[in-house]
């Protein structure tokens, strides 16, 4: 915990001269984050769920990202009023600035966020190319946001959950075997997903050759489908 104001060592803005802060590592190096960030903004959909995850509703999300077709109803609830930032990938500076954020997110756009410094402190943590799982990514998160003993409380009801999902449906999950796909660019399509600990978590069995300590994002070719022959359902 360290006392100070002005800018933070990687340009960032800083809190006023007294208001307390953090060291938090970041894929972008040491960056100094308020002690209890309010003002959170995030630069892709997956931040902004995960911060829900942790009981922290964001101040500014990115277009899209409340959509009542993809999203549960109690998350729709929480982020439909959420004022929007632009694109994923190219986030109006503006509109952050207009918010007045005490701490941006980002887990895709290095290069991106790193302009966003002179708003906020920026935290970046790579999981684009970092083949990390969601478990992994979310614990990142939970430190920069100081709610880390909120992790800890649904670690225990996603644990119970998984109980529940298991007992109750111990018939698919013997007798089936899964793939998780996502579109790519370029005539491609993604082999895996960043949730795929959950569906193991859960006892599904993952086929398509997918190695068992990988989440994914492992690219195919169309001409290559025959690696899905093993499965049964795809997800």
């Amino acid at each position: 915990m360290s006392e100070s104001g002005g800018k933070t060592p990687d340009g960032g803005s800083q809190e006023p001269s007294g208001a307390a802060t953090r060291s938090v590592e970041t894929d972008n190096g040491t960056v100094q984050v308020p002690r209890e960030p309010r003002r959170v903004v995030v630069r892709e959909n997956y931040d902004a769920l995960m911060l829900l995850d942790l009981g922290l509703v964001p101040v500014g999300v990115p277009d899209g990202a409340a959509n009542p077709q993809l999203l549960p109803e109690d998350v729709y609830e929480q982020l439909k009023d959420v004022d929007t930032i632009g694109a994923s990938g190219a986030p109006n500076s503006q509109a952050i600035a207009a918010l007045k954020p005490d701490l941006i997110i980002d887990q895709f756009y290095r290069e991106k966020s790193a302009a966003l410094r002179t708003i906020a402190p920026v935290t970046f943590f790579d999981w684009h190319t970092s083949e990390a799982f969601r478990n992994e990514q979310i614990a990142k998160l939970a430190k920069a946001v100081n709610r880390e003993s909120r992790l800890g409380e649904r670690k225990k009801e996603y644990e119970t959950r998984v109980t529940d999902v298991r007992t109750a449906y111990r018939k698919q999950i013997d007798t089936t075997t899964w793939a998780p796909l996502s579109g790519g660019p370029n005539g491609k399509f993604f082999l895996g997903t960043p949730l795929v600990t959950v569906m193991r978590d859960v006892g599904l069995r993952i086929g398509a050759g997918l190695p068992e300590k990988e989440a994914g994002f492992v690219p195919k070719s169309y001409e290559e489908m025959d690696v899905l022959k093993d499965c049964d359902a795809l997800m």
